[in-house]
């Protein structure tokens, strides 16, 4: 049974356990632990404080590049509560590797998996950040055909 990720956090003067289970309670609990609102995090990052309440709340998504920010500004890691971001920040890698593997240039995996291969160049260069809808016909295109 996974417990989670346990850690101490204030809540009303009392100390309480609280499991860090999702991206929105790891984001919340370094905020905090920054002594952050959520409107000044938002502002550092560029959204509004709205954002920053629904993705604590996990209702919602960001770009990875926010991601990152948070990352940064929060000094903390994110990494394994959303499998979107986890494979998001290392496309580049992926994808050549894979690429690679299966003998293909450029052009013909783009044509493999249906995206253009000027997308394909921005997310093995890092000039761009695979989509959520992308992320789910790789992974759908690598299971139909056991690649791993």
């Amino acid at each position: 049974m996974n417990m989670g990720f346990y850690k101490y956090t204030l809540s009303n003067t009392w100390h309480e356990l609280k499991a860090i289970k999702t991206l929105g309670d790891c984001i919340r609990f370094n905020r905090l632990k920054a002594k952050l609102t959520q409107a000044e995090l938002a502002n550092k990052i560029g959204l509004d404080k709205n954002t920053i309440y629904l993705l604590e709340k996990n209702k919602a998504l960001l770009h990875v590049k926010f991601i990152l920010k948070i990352e940064e500004i929060l000094s903390c890691s994110l990494v394994g509560f959303d499998e979107y971001y986890d494979f998001a920040r290392d496309t580049s890698t992926y994808i050549i590797n894979i690429r690679n593997k299966l003998g293909l240039k450029r052009k013909g995996f783009s044509k493999l998996i249906g995206v253009h291969s000027s997308t394909l160049l921005k997310w093995e260069t890092g000039k761009s950040y695979i989509t959520r809808m992308h992320m789910n016909k790789l992974s759908f295109f690598f299971l139909d055909n056991n690649i791993s």
